[in-house]
């Protein structure tokens, strides 16, 4: 009908937009997001997080995800094969931290994950 037709293009229009544009009618009561990675702080989901909780949410509003934990250990990891080339001038183009899925090297715990 007409009413969801334009509630589902004010949506996909406030999709769009910068969370700053604060184009939402009211405040919402619901935060949902997909931009955790591995690490959660990829995509800069935090800073995006915690913006939009600010500029688009009414104070109290349910985010979801509400919370999460992160494990953490110290691993020795053997070198990937790379055929005698060098790749540490690539280093200068990492953002910060490089996501890393241990079931693809080979590795050992040096401690138990906490």
């Amino acid at each position: 009908d007409a009413a969801s037709a334009s509630s589902a293009a004010i949506a996909a229009a406030a999709l769009r937009q910068h969370s700053s544009a604060r184009c939402l009618a009211a405040p919402a009561d619901l935060l949902v997001s997909e931009t955790l990675d591995t690490s959660l702080i990829g995509e800069g989901a935090l800073h995006s997080l915690r913006h939009a909780a600010q500029h688009l949410c009414r104070r109290g509003a349910q985010v979801i995800p509400a919370a999460a934990t992160v494990y953490v250990s110290v691993a020795h990891l053997e070198p990937p094969e790379t055929a005698g080339l060098r790749f540490g001038c690539l280093d200068a183009l990492r953002e910060g931290y490089t996501p890393l899925r241990l079931h693809t090297v080979a590795h050992a715990l040096l401690a138990a994950p906490r």
